[in-house]
């Protein structure tokens, strides 16, 4: 039992390393870009490799160390381990670019001002809340809310991915029961 916890958080550290290089690459060409946190044209470009990436990896091990054979919670669980190293990479760049680059914070609180104008939020409630959005500013707090977005929609792929390629083991009933017939 012990070994093959061990095979699958070294499974799920090498694919999250892999997630984690994608994530630093894509964080680093939205930053290049001028607008780090205004990812909506590029969003469903990345979901898709880290769907893939954690696709990858989940049928990789079940076809290399799990014997061709993958129940649906191990599926999650190796997803999930994925998602959350890989997530962690997410977040140590958005802290490190933002802890270097302090005009970010202020592109934030311009970023959510502008969001809350768009849905007519009105301009005295807009500046109280202004506290609120320079707390949310903060690169720990971003990088916090990185690792759980990113976590929690490598779990959503992971629930999608092991349900997909879930593979049960044959019983030996049925294959005693071929050879009668």
């Amino acid at each position: 039992m012990e070994k093959n916890s061990d095979t699958v958080t070294k499974w799920a550290m090498t694919y999250g390393l892999y997630l984690g290089i994608f994530h630093i690459i894509f964080i680093i060409f939205l930053y290049l870009r001028g607008n780090i946190f205004d990812s909506k044209s590029y969003g469903y470009i990345a979901w898709a490799f880290v769907m893939g990436i954690i696709w990858i990896g989940v049928v990789k091990y079940r076809d290399k160390v799990n014997k061709g054979y993958l129940t649906y919670g191990q599926g999650v669980g190796l997803g999930v381990l994925i998602s959350v190293f890989g997530s962690i990479f997410a977040a140590a760049t958005f802290f490190i670019l933002m802890k270097l680059d302090l005009s970010l914070s202020s592109q934030r609180i311009a970023l959510m001002q502008e969001e809350a104008m768009k849905n007519g939020i009105p301009d005295e409630i807009i500046d109280k809340m202004e506290p609120m959005y320079t707390m949310l500013s903060k690169p720990a707090v971003v990088a916090l809310f990185e690792l759980v977005n990113k976590i929690f929609m490598g779990t959503v792929f992971s629930l999608i991915v092991a349900a997909i390629v879930k593979r049960k083991p044959e019983s030996g009933f049925y294959e005693a029961v071929k050879d009668i017939e």
